[in-house]
């Protein structure tokens, strides 16, 4: 099935079939519609390619096998809407197990859900939330974590501000540590309780988060740096305002 002909499908579904209930930022869907299920179908035999040459000359039953090959299944796949239903989000996990398993995530957004619907590939982990900002902006907080050794996992937290602009979808940066993107993540060997988190505050317009990490710049296993901070939002971008950090030895814990 073309992507063409699959776009075509999701304009015949009318937009008031989406649920109108709206829980944080959102849309919560009780379940997904049946063009959005054949569209996360067609996505993950698409990612099958990608792990599996020359598909046309094989079977679906062969095709399977080989994309099962070390140990590789599809994990969650899930639809994100935003708050408006101006677009909405395709997520599809697939984890690979060798010694210990690990995942990678692909991800679409279709907008222009009112009009021709149109869709473009990203770079996302899990959608965890989506807050609808002025100016046709909105802010896409993901997640996604990996197992590097046995007894090592890390989890991360990433932010991305989408503008829709003439039926156009453009990704713009947040600079934070001389990067142009915003996200952190925390290793399981962090010894603190601390839960990292990017949040959105809209009466203050200000992305507040925190996270907590070792120290790798100076080599010191045994320090563990507690970083909190925010950024307000203005004039169609995020500006950052304040980080504070705090530094915990765990010999003193001892």
């Amino acid at each position: 099935m073309t992507r063409s002909l699959l776009l075509l499908l999701s304009i015949i579904v009318p937009f008031f079939f989406f649920p109108l209930r709206v829980i944080s930022n959102l849309q919560i869907v009780k379940s997904i519609s049946y063009v959005d299920s054949l569209l996360l179908e067609s996505y993950k035999n698409q990612i099958k390619k990608e792990y599996v040459q020359n598909t046309d000359s094989m079977d679906t039953e062969q095709v399977d096998s080989l994309f099962s090959l070390d140990r590789r299944v599809f994990g969650g796949s899930k639809v994100s809407y935003s708050p408006d239903c101006t677009f909405k989000i395709f997520t599809i996990e697939v984890e690979s197990c060798g010694a210990y398993c690990n995942s990678s995530w692909f991800s679409w957004i279709h907008y222009n859900l009112k009009g021709t619907e149109k869709a473009k590939e990203m770079n996302l982990g899990v959608v965890d939330s989506i807050y609808k900002l002025s100016d046709n902006k909105y802010l896409v907080v993901s997640m996604n974590w990996g197992r590097p050794s046995s007894n090592y996992f890390v989890r991360c937290i990433n932010a991305n501000l989408i503008a829709i602009e003439n039926d156009s979808i453009k990704t713009q940066s947040i600079n934070y540590k001389k990067e142009s993107a915003f996200g952190f993540c925390q290793e399981s060997s962090v010894q603190t309780e601390i839960e990292p988190f990017i949040k959105y505050d809209h009466n203050k317009k200000r992305l507040t988060y925190q996270y907590a990490n070792n120290d790798p710049d100076d080599n010191k296993p045994d320090v563990d740096i507690i970083r909190k901070g925010y950024f307000t939002y203005e004039a169609g971008k995020f500006s950052i305002v304040k980080e504070t950090t705090r530094i915990i030895n765990r010999s003193d814990k001892q």
